[in-house]
């Protein structure tokens, strides 16, 4: 289990011009994870900013907490981007739109 990541986003909802709208994810609590949520753009922001750890990455399937981590999500000049992306606009490569 990757108890230093404290947020794994699944899949991501883009606006017409460009910027996360919605995640879909995990939220860590002590040593587990919460079933499958939604978060705005702003929340994901407000846990950036306090030192959280978010990454892309899928649930292993009948596997409770255990997820194969893709890529960090890093708040750049503003921007949420995975790690190696430009960071003039929110693009979070490989993960799944939905």
């Amino acid at each position: 289990m990757p108890s230093k990541i404290d947020l794994v986003v699944e899949a991501v909802r883009y606006t017409a011009d460009g910027r996360i709208d919605l995640l879909r994810g995990y939220l860590r609590i002590d040593s587990t994870y919460t079933d499958r949520r939604i978060f705005t753009r702003d929340e994901i922001v407000a846990l950036l900013k306090k030192g959280k750890k978010v990454s892309a990455g899928q649930r292993q399937p009948l596997l409770a907490s255990t997820f194969v981590m893709t890529a960090p999500i890093l708040l750049v000049n503003d921007s949420l981007i995975t790690k190696g992306a430009p960071a003039d606009h929110d693009l979070l490569r490989g993960v799944p739109v939905f």
